[in-house]
């Protein structure tokens, strides 16, 4: 019967374009890592408004090739 490991981690950037985080993950753990069951994002930068104060600039990143919009919350869990 398999099972969960329970293990979680925290990786602190910024991060450049194209950083490969599996990797710096990977160096930064003692143990070998398989795979990444979920993934969560803050964005700490500050949102800013439009003159009119009803529109946030878009904030997106990009994994694996696929474009995600990280919200008002500041946070993407994928």
């Amino acid at each position: 019967m398999a099972a969960t490991n329970g293990f979680f981690g925290n990786l602190q950037g910024p991060f450049a374009a194209d950083e490969e985080l599996f990797t710096k993950i990977q160096s930064e753990c003692k143990d070998t890592i398989e795979y990444i069951s979920k993934l969560g994002i803050h964005y700490v930068g500050n949102f800013d408004l439009d003159l009119s104060g009803t529109r946030w600039k878009q904030i997106f990143v990009r994994i694996n090739g696929i474009e995600f919009q990280i919200g008002i919350t500041r946070m993407l869990e994928l």
